[in-house]
């Protein structure tokens, strides 16, 4: 038995790790990273150090060590490292690094994450109207639009109930003709008519999705990159929560960002869209399923891929 347990005390891990529900950061705001600590042995050694450092853009910002507080085969949480993310002026790495170290200064276990910081958004001269308030509503402020008072005097129409286009139909049409933009948010399962084509929405299968496809012709490399539409933070719950529920089909729309679905049965349908825009005269109809409101403050990569959905020609 002593020999087990010598045996598994050598080979067991004592483990550092650190954990975060957010990705993205902006830059000037505080950054918080979880530090937790592992011991999967029946022995707690004395005198460990937990050093813990932060470089962004391959400098230093913080570097710290403190005494571990080790727990006995099980996990311990160490609190919350904070730190103040400098201003930057393109996408920038953040580097956060955790380290176990004895008390002659070995390093004993060591553990790294990365986030991505963004620069600090600003307010966009980009007149924009809604109908009442809510999703929309609440877009036009997270991504600072300007709001504009009659639909007349905008250039972006923001639209998160369908009847609203029904009720204003030929007054809208007739904006897109001229120029004028409208995305549609996130719309509920069911078959609408927008610009005189059919768009089946429907849920997605096996839950909610945590990512999608962006297409390559919005990604840039300064801002909006492959595999940044995945894991995006919610403020209002806390932690990580799906951004796409619905998906849709609509023949002679060009895909934005897209998706499949995926079920036991063996099937992945693909080429369903989860964004997708239609030319109209000098304007454009857009339609996304991606869900932007709630989540551009704390997902710098949302407000890029609202952004390029508009810049799109």
């Amino acid at each position: 038995k002593k020999a087990y347990f010598a045996y598994r005390n050598a080979l067991a891990p004592l483990m550092v790790s650190l954990r975060s529900d957010r990705r993205y950061w902006n830059g000037g705001e505080t950054g918080e990273m979880e530090l937790w600590i592992g011991n999967d042995r029946n022995v707690v050694p004395a005198g460990v150090k937990i050093g813990y450092e932060v470089w962004v853009d391959g400098k230093p910002v913080l570097r710290q060590l403190t005494d571990a507080s080790i727990p006995l085969n099980s996990a311990r949480y160490q609190g919350t490292l904070t730190f103040r993310l400098p201003e930057v002026k393109a996408r920038t790495r953040a580097i956060v690094k955790a380290g176990l170290f004895s008390a002659s200064g070995e390093c004993l276990h060591m553990n790294q994450e990365e986030l991505v910081v963004f620069p600090k958004a600003s307010p966009m001269d980009l007149p924009t109207f809604v109908f009442s308030q809510g999703r929309a509503q609440q877009l036009l402020e997270e991504a600072k639009l300007k709001r504009a008072e009659t639909l007349e005097a905008a250039s972006l129409l923001l639209i998160d109930d369908y009847q609203q286009y029904k009720a204003h139909e030929k007054q809208i049409d007739a904006f897109v003709q001229k120029g004028g933009k409208v995305m549609f948010l996130e719309l509920p399962k069911g078959s609408y008519n927008i610009g005189g084509t059919k768009v089946d929405v429907e849920p997605t299968i096996m839950g909610e999705y945590f990512f999608a496809n962006t297409e390559e012709r919005l990604l840039r490399p300064q801002t909006l990159d492959a595999k940044d539409v995945f894991l995006w933070y919610d403020r209002e719950k806390g932690y990580i929560q799906p951004l796409l529920k619905t998906v849709f089909r609509a023949e002679r729309w060009t895909p934005l960002v897209t998706s499949g679905l995926c079920n036991f049965g063996g099937n992945d349908p693909a080429g369903y869209l989860a964004a997708a825009e239609l030319k109209a005269g000098k304007g454009r109809y857009i339609v996304s399923a991606v869900c932007l409101s709630g989540r551009l403050p704390e997902n710098p990569p949302a407000r890029q891929l609202f952004l390029a959905m508009l810049k799109n020609e």
